[in-house]
């Protein structure tokens, strides 16, 4: 297993509802912000496995959370903005 960074959203400061490939049994870590300031997810993964498709969602402080089987993965700042972000596994 090795661990990998995964860009899940293009600016950090819009709340959304992202979807990305990652290999099949990742094991999503935490999110953050890295040095460009783009909004990402570090994973556990085999890089050889087949992918699968991953979706997250981001809301910002005081914002309802989605009512969907999630994984609190963290809050980010950017800012002013706080954003909290969730992966929705299915």
């Amino acid at each position: 297993m090795n661990i990998y960074k995964y860009k899940i959203q293009d600016d950090s400061v819009t709340p959304t509802r992202s979807s990305i490939h990652l290999p099949q049994g990742a094991k999503v870590l935490t999110a953050g912000l890295d040095d460009n300031h783009q909004l990402c997810v570090w994973a556990e993964v085999n890089p050889a496995a087949v992918e699968q498709r991953l979706h997250f969602q981001t809301v910002w402080t005081g914002q309802e959370a989605p009512a969907r089987q999630l994984s609190y993965l963290g809050m980010v700042k950017s800012g002013v903005i706080i954003l909290h972000v969730y992966w929705v596994q299915s």
